[in-house]
């Protein structure tokens, strides 16, 4: 149901259409959505330099794709659009073979990012310069990005080690690395080894681990394949210093569980995290339907159907393990966390 319309010269392969670049050449790269034009909702791409010399160029369409039922019309240009969601730099591998063991790696830089908003022409956005609200040298600026400061996910020694650093830019920076388990809607008990080797922040909370998860939904109207609206999480979580652990049950009350009502929190009284192995589980219990969260050995139970019944699985079901780093204004306060993981055990 989406219309192309793409370059002649381009071929197709594994179901995408792609043309050969170069590598270490720079080539000028543009996105952009047509909203209060003729053509609203009209996906406009084109890609310069090298052997593509002043560009080329092609559209996408998705009005047909959107007038299917699954969508309800949902519009992506004019006024009153709300489906808009998110423009992103990436850089990506994937193995597409049928029976996998290939590999794929790509470094990829980028530099001199503008944008436009509502069809406005682009303007400077982030120059990688580190001066003037711009990113670098070393972390991303979180006034112009979301995902901002720096950090990264990594195997080695035994141990899934997950770093994150963020710096406060006058407002609150707030940062989160994480490792997701694939299908986590089979998963209803998450087990883990976790230790806080290291953390700077201005209080224990701000820098720290959490293992959670969202684990079923309570039918609340307007939740939807991909919404977290309605879908209940369970955490426990690390303090990045000396502190008890805690744990928390909540509700999301929005599609990308950015708010949520607490239906029960706490800690684990008595118990402490240092420089040590602590062992974390979440066990979802969906025929007595009942959280039973572990520090160590020490458990809480959390029924929360009464405030939350249980209507189905989550719509946006997630199981991972993470790391956040929050810094706190004044501008230039840092924090930062590295925390390694292993013995991961998972059970339906």
């Amino acid at each position: 149901g989406i219309a192309f319309t793409d370059p002649a010269s381009w071929g197709s392969e594994a179901g995408l259409l792609v043309s050969p670049a170069a590598y270490d050449t720079a080539y000028v790269v543009e996105v952009r959505l047509a909203e209060g034009e003729g053509a609203a909702g009209v996906f406009h791409w084109s890609i310069a330099g090298g052997a593509f010399g002043a560009g080329a160029a092609g559209t996408a369409d998705p009005a047909g794709y959107l007038a299917g039922p699954a969508w309800s019309g949902v519009p992506i240009g004019g006024a009153g659009s709300t489906a808009f969601e998110a423009a992103q730099l990436r850089a990506i591998a994937l193995d597409r073979s049928s029976t996998g063991g290939a590999s794929g790696r790509i470094g990829a830089r980028f530099d001199d990012v503008q944008v436009g908003f509502d069809d406005a022409p682009a303007a400077a956005w982030d120059d990688f310069g580190g001066t003037g609200g711009n990113s670098g040298p070393e972390e991303v600026s979180y006034g112009k990005w979301v995902n901002g400061g720096a950090g990264g996910v990594e195997a080695t020694a035994g141990a899934l080690v997950l770093h994150q650093r963020a710096t406060s830019a006058g407002d609150l920076a707030q940062t989160t690395r994480s490792a997701t388990l694939n299908f986590p809607e089979a998963v209803n008990t998450l087990q883990a080894d976790v230790r806080v080797a290291s953390a700077l922040a201005d209080f224990p909370s701000a820098a720290g681990a959490v293992v959670q998860g969202r684990f079923y939904n309570d039918g609340r109207a307007g939740a939807a394949p991909g919404s977290a609206l309605g879908d209940v999480f369970a955490s426990v979580s690390l303090p990045g210093g000396p502190g008890e652990p805690s744990y928390v049950v909540a509700t999301c009350d929005d599609p990308t569980c950015a708010f949520g009502a607490i239906i029960e929190g706490g800690t684990f009284a008595g118990a402490a995290v240092g420089d040590a192995w602590h062992t974390v589980r979440i066990s979802w219990d969906p025929q007595a339907q009942r959280f039973t969260l572990t520090f160590d050995g020490a458990a809480v139970t959390v029924d929360p159907a009464a405030a939350s019944p249980v209507a189905g699985p989550a719509s946006a079901p997630m199981r991972r393990i993470a790391v956040t780093a929050s810094a706190r204004p004044p501008a230039g306060t840092p924090a930062r966390v590295e925390v390694r993981v292993n013995n991961v055990f998972v059970a339906p």
